[in-house]
């Protein structure tokens, strides 16, 4: 064994939990003042997120490149000059605005004022909230200190990730980094697999990628020749299909990897 690559969101830091932590952060006082039930408006702005991002102009470039809605709601899209990017980086503010108006509808709010300055207060409590799992570090030093090679390789927006990778203090820990954003291409295509085995020159027989989705990190690794490992993170359900090996959470790959 050479590589682990590496997902990232669900896998190495936490996103549902730290998506949900924001929205009550950002709904919290306009929930009190106006006697709002805060679970209901959190999701019915993600709902309205959800149905604008999969109307835009830009729904069949971020489903390829696997960014998704909620991410929009507070991506900035600062870095690259493509024209899938720039047009991001002009269509965000304005989708975020929608989202929350369309959402806050919902329960009865309709005052665009405040909207826009919950869209924007999203934008930071989201920013401050890049939590590693309890595991992660030790894991990944652990992997290190054997001389595995460590590999991100995330779907996603390469500014939002990196950013994503420095709040949480992981990219001193990686020897590369790989951001379908960057290369053009996203999870499950077996070319972005490739390329990341390329950045640290190792092929698939030496080489394994851990994530928790059977459909973009177990079914793409497999289709590049790679052999996977399922993160369960708590969820119910067989191993998928084509999986070499199954965890609760990082803490297996150690004991997995030892010897492979």
């Amino acid at each position: 064994m050479r590589a682990v690559l590496l997902d990232l969101d669900e896998t190495l830091i936490h996103e549902r939990a730290a998506t949900s932590a924001a929205l009550r952060a950002t709904l919290a006082d306009a929930c009190a003042l106006r006697s709002l039930d805060m679970e209901v408006c959190a999701a019915a702005v993600l709902a309205a997120g959800r149905r604008l991002w999969r109307e835009s102009p830009h729904a069949a470039y971020c489903q390829r490149i696997g960014i998704s809605s909620h991410e929009g709601l507070w991506a900035s899209f600062a870095a690259g000059d493509d024209a899938d990017t720039v047009g991001l980086r002009g269509f965000a503010p304005a989708y975020r605005r929608a989202a929350w108006e369309a959402g806050l509808a919902v329960a009865g709010v309709r005052d665009p004022d405040l909207c826009a300055e919950l869209a924007e207060s999203y934008v930071s409590e989201r920013g401050r909230r890049q939590w590693p799992f309890a595991e992660t570090l030790g894991v990944l030093c652990a992997l290190r200190g054997r001389g595995l090679r460590l590999v991100l390789l995330t779907n996603g927006d390469r500014d939002l990730q990196r950013r994503k990778l420095a709040a949480s203090g992981l990219l001193p820990l990686l020897d590369a980094v790989v951001i379908s954003g960057m290369v053009g291409r996203g999870k499950p295509e077996p070319e972005i697999f490739w390329y990341a085995m390329e950045r640290v020159r190792a092929g698939a027989a030496d080489a394994v990628m851990v994530g928790d989705s059977a459909e973009r990190d177990i079914a793409g690794a497999r289709a590049a020749g790679l052999r996977a490992v399922w993160l369960r993170r708590g969820t119910d359900g067989p191993r998928p299909e084509g999986a070499w090996a199954e965890g609760e959470d990082l803490s297996c790959l150690p004991g997995l990897l030892e010897g492979a």
